[in-house]
């Protein structure tokens, strides 16, 4: 080998390390923390359990749990790069589509298969006629944020009984976890649309009457859809997908956990959002006892469907999606972790 051969030779094999050195602090680099905004309820819960227990770090993903006593917040949050992640409803990612200007999310793994939502009213209003939506007009009605799942709820349902859902009923802001009890308490709203822990804390307590029990799945696509999902933008999911697999397992361990003991899932939640809250453990974990039976990871295709179609006949959504505009499911192999 002659001296300029073994030159080349030197300089192609130093070229060829610098390479294997970019892509090593490439790879380095596009580790991210996953920041996702929830709020404590039960149909977040498994956000909260997977950290909690420690799951999350166990199959090495580095997580931050982000809660937001107004859901309303975390849209905003994830559209300004705030947070990563989005524990929210399986509608938001057409409903962001819809808005314009934002770069596109996905749903990719659930963290509760039914509805989650009750209709309760003041005991004082004792001449309520159930499922008769009419009735509220001229009302004050409760929700757990603007632009969130249970405002599309009873935007849908008000439309649907002939009322203008923006102008026929006045919106109180309504806190979704432990704060909504003490909240609804105040006598705020005459109605309001509650999720768990609160309809089970207020049921125990006698401070609301139930008006409709979405949770039974009587009541069409708007008691069957897979309510709460985890949403990421589809440029997080094309750059970290290792990192939102490994997520996503994470949830679907922490599913299994919870249901193969309900009891200490509930103790373990309702600690944890009691500790943030000040809300009576005891009744938080009955209404996260009430929940586990829908803990599901998996997001199949008609009752999402069915749940944008009535979305689309209320005018609520005014964009005609396909499913895998709304949900990817590449990572359905980790549904059945």
């Amino acid at each position: 080998m002659n001296k300029a051969m073994g030159k080349s030779l030197r300089l192609m094999l130093a070229a060829a390390l610098g390479v294997l050195a970019m892509a090593s602090g490439s790879t380095l680099a596009q580790g991210v923390k996953l920041k996702v905004a929830t709020s404590q309820t039960g149909a977040q819960a498994l956000v909260w359990l997977a950290d909690t227990w420690g799951i999350f770090k166990q199959n090495g993903v580095d997580v931050e749990v982000v809660n937001f006593r107004n859901p309303a917040d975390m849209i905003p949050a994830g559209v300004s790069g705030a947070v990563n992640l989005i524990n929210s409803g399986i509608e938001q990612p057409a409903l962001l589509a819809q808005r314009g200007g934002v770069p596109p999310w996905r749903a990719f793994v659930a963290t509760y298969g039914a509805s989650a939502f009750s209709i309760v009213a003041q005991p004082r209003l004792t001449n309520l006629i159930p499922n008769d939506f009419k009735q509220f007009k001229g009302m004050k009605v409760g929700i757990p944020g603007h632009g969130r799942p249970a405002h599309s709820l009873i935007k849908a349902f008000l439309k649907e009984a002939g009322l203008d859902p923006d102008n026929d009923v006045t919106y109180v802001e309504q806190p979704p976890g432990p704060e909504g009890i003490a909240s609804w308490e105040r006598g705020l709203a005459d109605i309001a649309v509650t999720n768990e822990p609160v309809t089970s804390a207020l049921m125990i307590k006698k401070t609301a009457r139930m008006f409709i029990d979405l949770r039974e799945g009587k009541h069409g696509p708007a008691s069957t859809v897979p309510q709460a999902a985890v949403l990421a933008p589809v440029s997080l999911i094309n750059s970290n997908r290792g990192e939102l697999e490994r997520f996503t397992l994470s949830i679907c361990q922490a599913a299994k956990r919870a249901m193969s003991n309900v009891d200490a899932a509930a103790n373990a939640a309702a600690e944890r959002y009691g500790a943030n809250t000040g809300a009576d453990a005891a009744i938080v974990k009955a209404g996260l006892v009430a929940s586990a039976v829908a803990w599901k990871v998996d997001i199949p295709e008609a009752p999402t469907m069915s749940w944008i179609k009535l979305m689309q006949d209320s005018n609520i959504l005014k964009i005609q999606p396909k499913f895998n505009e709304i949900v990817d499911t590449s990572f359905s192999k980790n549904w059945k972790c």
